[in-house]
This record gives C-alpha cells, sequence and structure tokens, in this order.
C-alpha cells in the first residue's frame, strides 16, 4: 500500500495556469496580447483567452482597448493593504480613467475634496496639442469645477452647511457662481442627472464633466471628471461624455465599495 507521505498533493491545475500568467504579465511592463501569452506559455488560445477574461473580469488584469495587450490591475495592488486609502483609490480609478481618455481623447481627472477645495489626485492625458492640463496636487474652490459640484451635491446637509459656512466666493469668470442659491440650483440638477458640469466657470475656453464616487456607505469620497476645450465639445460629444463619466464613476464605486 502507497504511503500517504508519498502521495503528491492535489492541485487545480487551471489555478496553477492563472497564476503562470499573472507571473508572466508581471514581466511585460508593456503588456502581452492573448496570442503571445498562449505562444509563451504553451497554452491553447481558446483556454488561455477564457484564463485572461476571468482575471479581467476580477480586476487581476487589465487590457488596453487600442493594442488589445493585457498588464496587471488594480486588484493586486489592493492586496497589500498597508496602501493609503488614496493610493488605493488612485489604483481602482486610474484604469477607468485610462479607458475614458482612449475613447474621448481628451484628459480625465481624479479629484478628492479638502476643505472649501477639490484636490487634483491624478490624471491621465490625451493625445491633442490643446489639453487640460492641471497639475496633481493643485487645489481650486470647489464651486467652479465639476468635480468639487458634484462632491457637494451628495454630502450630508451637515457636512455641506458646515462648508459653506466658511466659503467666500471669488468670481474667476463671468460664469462663476458667486451665491449659495446658485450652488443649490446646480444641487438639484447634479442630483436628477447624476453629472456635474463647469461650464466655463473656472476658465474661460474650458469645460468639464463629473460625476461623484461612493464609498460603501455611499457617502462621496471624490469625483472624475474630463476636461476640454469648449470648441471641441458639441451636444453629442458632451452627451456621450456625461453618460461614459457617469457609468465609470459608478463602477468605480462598486470596487471601493466592495474593499
Amino acid at each position: 500500500m502507497e504511503s500517504k507521505q508519498n502521495k503528491e498533493p492535489k492541485v487545480i491545475t487551471s489555478v496553477l495556469k492563472a497564476l503562470d500568467v499573472l507571473e508572466l504579465v508581471s514581466k511585460h511592463e508593456d503588456g502581452l496580447t492573448v496570442t503571445e501569452i498562449s505562444n509563451i506559455l504553451g497554452y491553447g488560445t481558446s483556454a488561455t483567452y477564457h484564463l485572461l477574461n476571468t482575471l479581467k473580469i476580477r480586476h487581476y488584469l487589465s487590457q488596453d482597448p487600442n493594442s488589445k495587450k493585457y498588464v496587471l490591475g488594480w486588484q493586486l495592488n489592493l492586496l497589500c493593504t498597508t496602501k493609503p486609502v488614496q493610493e488605493i483609490l488612485v489604483n481602482v480609478c486610474l484604469e477607468y480613467m485610462q479607458q475614458l481618455t482612449d475613447i474621448f481623447d481628451e484628459n480625465c481627472n481624479l479629484l478628492g475634496l479638502e476643505g472649501n477645495n477639490v484636490k487634483y489626485i491624478a490624471q491621465t492625458e490625451c493625445k491633442q496639442l490643446i489639453r487640460m492640463f492641471t497639475q496633481k496636487g493643485v487645489s481650486i474652490p470647489f464651486y467652479c469645477t465639476g468635480g468639487g459640484k458634484a462632491i457637494f451635491a451628495y454630502l450630508s446637509d451637515a457636512e455641506q452647511q458646515q462648508l459653506l459656512s466658511t466659503l467666500e466666493f471669488e468670481k474667476f469668470t463671468a460664469n462663476t457662481i458667486t451665491s449659495v442659491e446658485s450652488i443649490f440650483k446646480d444641487v438639484i440638477k447634479i442630483k436628477k442627472d447624476g453629472v456635474a458640469f463647469d461650464r466655463e466657470e473656472r476658465e474661460m475656453g474650458v469645460e468639464c464633466i463629473a460625476a461623484p464616487i461612493f464609498d460603501g456607505e455611499l457617502h462621496p469620497i471624490a469625483a472624475i471628471s474630463i476636461s476640454c476645450p469648449k470648441f471641441r465639445l458639441d451636444a453629442q460629444k458632451e452627451k456621450a461624455i456625461a453618460d461614459a463619466v457617469r457609468d465609470a464613476a459608478r463602477k468605480i464605486s462598486d470596487a471601493i465599495s466592495s474593499l
């Protein structure tokens, strides 16, 4: 009779193959296509595709929409629980932000509320020669940005009143909001549409469309926005961006809520 000590432990082959895929992709910063991964590992193309799709759905891999190459996803970063909350947020958001930039060829921003201001946390850049660049770490009054208004709209009444109690309006352009009444007029529309707009309120010729990101308790913790020159934003593109930004913010919120 064979000794139990001589028996090999049982393993799940598909799990081993998934780990092989992750280890391989981790060594290729620019990513690999399904065919490249299949050839290197010697797995069938169909089986490899199913492995990749599974890992992609769980965000252990991400796929570039243009090159179709797979790279490591943000879920792997979240396995390290010592990362700061903001770093985790950035890791989750960047994939969706890059997708928005790739689709519309416009810059996408991640913003967080800091006192009466919104702070730019991260940005994905488009390939346009004329683009709306905002340096990471810059703070701007919340009431003249789409992202700031998107976050403010979903704060509790007490949080809104606390924020407004120390607010001093500054008029940056002819379109800048300069009254509490105007802010709450925007809030009603933001809650109805799920998106907020900056219509040349911080800088003439620049508009942005933003949506809030929520944590597991439905509290707004950040916002993503697409900013672009007004001359590139017609009604059709505006609607497409609004729908896409709203959808991306919802997916990010779902991911954050599951952590």
